[in-house]
């Protein structure tokens, strides 16, 4: 799996959570966002940063 489909697959899944009612997934939302972060940094030290996807 490549940085680019993770960060897609991250971004997927904040759309998800972003459609559900419950004020529970929140923090799950948060969390994602920060992983999101992370991946991007990681990216960026190897020289491969990675494209915009919106969430």
């Amino acid at each position: 799996l490549s940085l680019s489909k993770m960060d897609q697959t991250l971004a997927i899944y904040q759309q998800i959570l972003a459609s559900l009612p419950s004020r529970n997934v929140i923090q799950i939302s948060n969390d994602l966002e920060n992983l999101r972060d992370l991946l991007h940094l990681l990216a960026a030290s190897k020289s491969c940063p990675l494209p915009q996807v919106r969430a």
